[in-house]
């Protein structure tokens, strides 16, 4: 299945395609300045897109998969230009994150829900995920898929933690490891006041990872004053962010790996470290509350409790015999997790939408297609959680595509997506949309607090107003 992951330019120096492997191909396009900063990437989506859709005319493409909001955005305006069905991985959610606490712009919001409400698929990395798409953006379950991201098994593995110690120069004092972005949703305070609340007064913390985001320099200084108001500068250590294949070390150097986050969609440094053997004290929040099985890999605590944390990793470090045999849950758990089987769950799904028909807007009977300014009127206010359950739904047709296809879109981190050609896979123990597989169980999600009052789901986005069609999968 040939890939092609278009990226925006961020290096002079690279070449403008590079060829990783017989049928992996990436392409930098120009959308902005350079050094542009990550939250400035909003301004050139459009110039993303004019790229990209450009380099794909003329080409055969199967589907679109567009990673990270701002990616589904230039992948949902392709999707109507080249008539592709449009798949789409969030990562995380302007509303999921509002409700924790950290806000964004309800312009994102609105663009995200825009482009769930025209995706022919939505892939959510576990069934909190897809249970808080359902919830915030009113997403059809029978169009989201759950396709947990994997982990590399060939770097994070279980290893000697004197050995890991040695290597990064530590001594031997019992240590918590935080790795990750430093910006307020990620909660390094709470794990700073945790280490000031345990009994175990030799304890260090090891930070490793940098300022992030419109607020991260500020956060991080919070930190820092944070440490020294508490006396704690000798038994915590900054370190700067590190290679990924390089993370395996500083996993297997901890006793344990604090995530006090407030919110994660999935949580992958709780997984990575799971597969190291290293037992996780985590908030319960998100994807976390699937990676960390309480009790047996790890603790799963209020993110608010910094005294609850502490607890929990005075008991590890009290107790080797059970802080042993969570490392060896931990690791048995993270060994569900495979990129190999991350993989195969795409293809299938790839193959079932270039097969599938798409989906158009149809007009209401006894009523009118409504105006884009009505779309997004509803569409804002159909968001909320707390939105009203009455109104009408929407009505959808099947209609055949228009060519064939032979090749699948694909993605990147901020702004990117694929190109592949699709053919057989095996079939993905979560379902899939074929006929082939409809003797293949679809995975039950946790029932939605809406069902039975027939919540409205977001209307046809304004693109797809008029003669432009719809594809609703």
């Amino acid at each position: 299945m040939p890939v092609r992951v278009y990226v925006r330019r961020s290096d002079a120096r690279v070449p403008d395609r590079v060829t990783v492997e017989p049928g992996f191909e990436i392409v930098h396009v120009e959308a902005g300045p350079l050094d542009l900063p990550k939250e400035m990437l909003r301004e050139h989506v459009e110039d993303f897109a004019d790229a990209v859709e450009a380099d794909l005319v003329g080409t055969d493409v199967d589907v679109l998969h567009a990673n990270y909001w701002l990616s589904a955005v230039a992948g949902h305006r392709i999707k109507h230009r080249l008539s592709l069905p449009l798949v789409a991985t969030f990562h995380t959610l302007a509303r999921v994150k509002a409700d924790a606490g950290d806000t964004e712009p309800e312009s994102r919001a609105i663009a995200e829900s825009e482009t769930i409400g025209c995706c022919d698929a939505i892939c959510a990395s576990n069934p909190v995920e897809a249970e808080q798409l359902l919830e915030f953006y009113s997403a059809d379950v029978d169009r989201i898929e759950v396709v947990p991201p994997g982990v590399d098994h060939a770097f994070f593995s279980p290893g000697d933690r004197a050995g890991a110690r040695a290597a990064l120069g530590l001594d031997d004092r019992p240590t918590l490891l935080f790795v990750g972005r430093i910006q307020p949703l990620k909660g390094l305070t709470v794990a700073v006041e945790a280490l000031a609340l345990m009994q175990r007064t030799d304890t260090r913390l090891v930070v490793v990872g940098g300022a992030s985001g419109p607020d991260g320099a500020a956060e991080l200084e919070r930190v820092r004053s944070q440490v020294s108001g508490l006396g704690l500068t000798d038994r915590v250590a900054f370190v700067e962010p590190q290679p990924h294949h390089a993370l395996s070390t500083w996993y297997r150097s901890a006793d344990a790996v604090l995530m006090p986050s407030r919110s994660e969609s999935f949580g992958l440094v709780a997984l990575e470290a799971a597969a190291c053997g290293v037992p996780v004290v985590a908030s319960s929040v998100g994807g976390l509350r699937t990676l960390v099985v309480d009790g047996r890999t790890g603790f799963l605590v209020d993110h608010r409790d910094p005294g609850a944390k502490a607890a929990k990793i005075d008991q590890l470090l009290a107790d080797p015999e059970l802080a042993a045999a969570m490392g060896t849950g931990a690791a048995e758990h993270a060994a569900n997790y495979s990129w190999a089987g991350t993989a195969g769950r795409l293809r299938r799904l790839y193959s079932d939408l270039s097969k599938a028909s798409l989906v158009q807007w149809r007009e209401p009977p006894g009523g009118s297609t409504p105006s884009p300014t009505d779309l997004l009127h509803r569409r804002s206010s159909w968001g909320s959680r707390r939105s009203s359950p009455g109104g009408s739904r929407h009505n959808l047709r099947r209609t055949p595509r228009s060519r064939p296809r032979n090749v699948t879109p694909s993605v990147t981190p901020a702004a990117g997506w694929w190109a592949s050609r699709v053919t057989s896979s095996p079939p993905s123990r979560f379902g899939s949309r074929s006929a082939s597989a409809a003797s293949t169980p679809r995975p039950t999600l946790p029932p939605h607090p809406w069902s039975r009052l027939q919540r409205p789901r977001s209307t046809c986005c304004a693109r797809c107003a008029g003669s432009v069609a719809c594809r609703r999968g």
